[in-house]
């Protein structure tokens, strides 16, 4: 994600991940606003898969 402005000059993308079998959140690394991009991935367990439910914005 990428973000022009902000409340703060520095952010991270937050991603709810599911399974099926449980549910958590994966953070991105920090970007800084107008200038780099955060990602967060779902990663699902040894030999299944995971799925983004949504995500938000942390603004640090």
């Amino acid at each position: 994600m990428f973000c022009d402005y902000g409340p703060s000059d520095r952010f991270r993308v937050i991603a709810h991940c599911d399974s099926g079998f449980s549910s958590w959140s994966d953070y991105g690394h920090v970007g800084y606003t107008g200038f780099e991009a955060s990602q967060a991935e779902c990663h699902g367990p040894l030999l299944g898969s995971a799925r983004v439910g949504g995500y938000h914005v942390d603004w640090m």
